[in-house]
């Protein structure tokens, strides 16, 4: 059964959370950035601005309804800092053995979604990322996509993941948006504290401006061979 995108809700508990949050912020932050080169850590992901249709994979098509062909040029090649568009702080997280039991767990329910849900092609996981949206930097980060185009290995994220870690009574605002769906998912659905959220990685998507407080998720994508 193909799917826009699933959700897991409360896969990782209250404590658990608030230890990854404590656990990551300790260590130095940085501004994010829009666009950048595969081999910049502290580039972001590619804002395209367009809709998109996510191109056959071995499986079959998963045609999100856009009608238009995903632009194939990144707009910042080298990465910058907007804040008009992406206001965030980061830190990534590499696959070390301080952090394989985070990795364990979202390769579990991503091999799980892929395998019953999208049907891409993944094989790898670089690294994770942890986000802060702060309501006193107009925390957001406005409508985007995830897939680099230009990558010179030529391969593609293609399955993303957000982990929300905070408690949504902590703060407002903040929702994650995805646009081109048929399901109409309730933003309450995707705001509850421990739940993980799998969707294409070309699929628009958006975390609305934080209005009060802070709201921390954990990312990543799930990358393999160029689509086709």
């Amino acid at each position: 059964m193909k799917k826009e995108f699933i959700h897991y809700p409360n896969v990782l508990s209250k404590e658990r959370c608030e230890a990854l949050i404590a656990k990551y912020k300790s260590l130095p932050m940085q501004k994010a950035l829009i666009g950048g080169k595969k081999d910049d850590p502290t580039s972001g992901t590619l804002q395209t601005g367009k809709a998109s249709v996510i191109p056959k994979e071995d499986l079959g098509l998963i045609d999100l309804g856009h009608g238009q062909e995903p632009d194939k040029t990144a707009p910042f090649p080298d990465g910058v800092h907007d804040t008009s568009v992406r206001s965030s702080t980061i830190q990534w997280i590499q696959n070390t053995p301080e952090h394989t039991a985070i990795f364990d767990i979202v390769w579990k329910y991503a091999l799980h979604a892929n395998q019953h849900y999208f049907g891409f092609h993944i094989d790898d996981l670089p690294s994770l990322q942890f986000t802060e949206y702060d309501a006193a930097e107009n925390g957001k980060y406005d409508r985007h996509q995830d897939t680099f185009w230009l990558r010179p290995d030529g391969r593609h994220r293609k399955l993303s993941m957000v982990i929300q870690l905070t408690d949504p009574d902590t703060y407002e605002g903040g929702d994650f948006e995805v646009y081109g769906t048929s399901e109409n998912p309730s933003k309450w659905a995707f705001k509850g504290q421990g739940t993980i959220i799998f969707f294409p990685s070309l699929m628009d998507h958006a975390a609305l401006p934080v209005t009060k407080g802070v709201r921390n998720s954990l990312v990543g994508w799930f990358e393999g061979p160029s689509w086709r």
